[in-house]
């Protein structure tokens, strides 16, 4: 009796069959991110570190030259806090370290509670250069690099302005992903839109929490990074789509009610895009590294937002939008068939 051979895998590893596994990755580093934030609140008061732009007040960098005081992060943000402590008053103050250029940050709420921007600006002024004579009367040259003062009426029409710009945003790609795939093929248009809004959103959310966990500054700069992830994640998403869309008019109508036949065109449109997809990938990150390490502060806030951006849109463009748009499908499929209007969609059965 000849032995019974087996067809080789065509690809390195499955993505389409393994979805539940790379939707469960998700769903356990959103959720562990959520109680990150949960400990946040519990413990400081509020779950992510809101920039000034959002809750208002002053915000200093100082350079210290030739190094920073202390053997790690925690020892020299422990001597600032001292240092600084003894001209003004520092609780409720956050004191971050950028090793990299010898330059601490201190952000206050000093001038939040002004009732107009030039009482604020004096306040903060005069704060800042306490602060800096304490210091420098501490740990010797010592300068005050940078200055940001915002007020609270300010910061709270940013908040809403940035919500107001995801959601505009995200609902833009639905639309737009709608209009481009609402013809004959898996589903139409608005599966393909949701599946990409649902996909986006996981790369808002999951850079989010990326900011819970490090203790990074929610400002301007995190949105501006995280409204081009959207865009960058999108465009990796669309490129797969499309490469779906293409394989599916190889089908006649029988096979694209097929489980076998659409998970086949799903895994292999992935496969098909998937050096696409890593290569866009690394050679965005590979500037924004040189950037996260060599910048000043302002850069490399940008550039840390952007990389972990890039690896949250490149996870949710290859194993999470079209396994998604695969089993919405057969949702969709499933409802149609119990109302009568076409046949279920269902694996063949096999001898």
């Amino acid at each position: 009796m000849a032995a019974e051979t087996k067809t080789k895998y065509p690809y390195p590893f499955p993505i389409v069959p393994r979805a539940a596994l790379w939707f469960g990755i998700a769903i356990f580093l959103i959720v562990a991110g959520l109680g990150k934030m949960a400990y946040n609140k519990s413990t400081t008061g509020s779950a992510l570190a809101w920039g000034i732009d959002f809750t208002g007040g002053a915000a200093y960098v100082y350079s210290f030259d030739p190094e920073l005081p202390g053997a790690n992060a925690p020892d020299t943000i422990a001597q600032v806090r001292e240092a600084a402590g003894a001209a003004v008053d520092l609780s409720g103050a956050a004191i971050q370290v950028f090793p990299q250029g010898n330059q601490v940050q201190i952000r206050t709420k000093t001038g939040s509670e002004a009732k107009d921007t030039t009482t604020a600006s004096h306040q903060a002024a005069t704060e800042g250069a306490a602060i800096e004579s304490a210091l420098a009367a501490k740990f010797g040259d010592v300068e005050m690099v940078q200055h940001e003062l915002v007020g609270p009426v300010i910061g709270e029409m940013l908040r809403k302005q940035a919500i107001l710009a995801l959601i505009i945003g995200i609902l833009l790609i639905m639309v737009y992903v709608y209009i481009r795939y609402n013809i004959a093929g898996l589903g139409g248009g608005w599966l393909f839109g949701l599946s990409a809004a649902i996909s986006v959103l996981h790369d808002a959310v999951l850079l989010t929490l990326v900011y819970a966990f490090t203790g990074h500054d929610v400002d301007t700069t995190y949105i501006a990074s995280l409204l081009t992830v959207i865009g960058f994640s999108m465009q990796d998403t669309v490129v797969i789509f499309d490469r779906i869309r293409e394989n599916l008019r190889k089908l006649d109508p029988l096979q694209r009610r097929q489980k076998v036949h659409l998970e086949a065109v799903v895994e292999a449109s992935v496969w098909q895009t998937m050096t696409r997809s890593l290569i866009t990938t690394l050679t965005t990150i590979a500037p924004l590294l040189l950037l996260a390490l060599m910048g000043g502060v302002g850069i490399r806030n940008f550039a840390f937002a952007m990389m972990a951006g890039m690896l949250a849109g490149a996870y949710s463009s290859i194993f999470l939008a079209a396994p998604l748009l695969l089993k919405m499908q057969e949702a969709a499929g499933r409802r149609a068939a119990a109302r009568g209007d076409a046949p279920r969609i269902e694996r063949p059965v096999r001898a």
